[in-house]
């Protein structure tokens, strides 16, 4: 079994760089929805049975493309947002980060346990994509193609790849990228990472 996530293609808030998260959502733009086809034509040959997306409509409508290539239904969840950073969703993270360890100093709390105003902690985040992950492929034997956010994306690799928030952060997650993961007995493979290859 292979597991393709995939990255949202570039959406109009990505075209303005604004920061959507959760708090905000954009359609694709004329751009993205290009993207969006040639995600789905990297797929034609390669056998699916399953879509799941993200409720963002950045991400379904990147789906949808593969969806009517492939005749499938797209099985929205919203386990699979973006990471909410809640009332700090214009903030720059470097103040964001500023923020967390003035709570770290004074409620001696760890930092990735420190969820934003209205918002999520990195621990919150990473509990609700697990709990995703853990509901799907316990049950699923083929492939399946799930399309997300870069936040999201990179919690997949770190549940998946047992890698640390650091190092989860640190990788790229490019508008309409794509992940292949294959299970291997009863642990995971890491076939690539953010290809980008199928562009024209």
């Amino acid at each position: 079994m292979k597991l393709y996530v995939v990255r949202h293609a570039q959406s109009i808030g990505n075209e303005q760089r604004i920061h959507c998260g959760q708090r905000r959502d954009f359609g694709l733009s004329e751009l993205g929805k290009k993207q969006a086809k040639e995600v789905a034509n990297f797929f034609r040959n390669i056998p699916i049975e399953k879509i799941y997306s993200s409720d963002s409509l950045r991400a379904k409508d990147t789906a949808k493309e593969l969806a009517k290539l492939k005749e499938i239904k797209i099985i929205e969840d919203k386990r699979l947002r973006e990471f909410d950073k809640g009332d700090f969703v214009d903030v720059e993270w470097s103040l964001c980060v500023k923020y967390k360890e003035k709570i770290v100093k004074e409620k001696n709390l760890p930092f990735y346990e420190i969820a934003f105003p209205n918002g999520e902690s990195e621990i919150e985040n990473k509990k609700r994509v697990e709990e995703f992950l853990k509901e799907v492929l316990s049950k699923q034997k083929d492939n399946i193609v799930i399309f997300a956010h870069a936040g999201t994306n990179r919690i997949i690799h770190a549940v998946l790849m047992n890698l640390s928030f650091e190092e989860a952060y640190a990788l790229p997650q490019k508008n309409g990228c794509i992940n292949e993961f294959e299970r291997v007995g009863k642990k995971w493979r890491l076939n690539f990472s953010n290809k980008l290859d199928h562009f024209s």
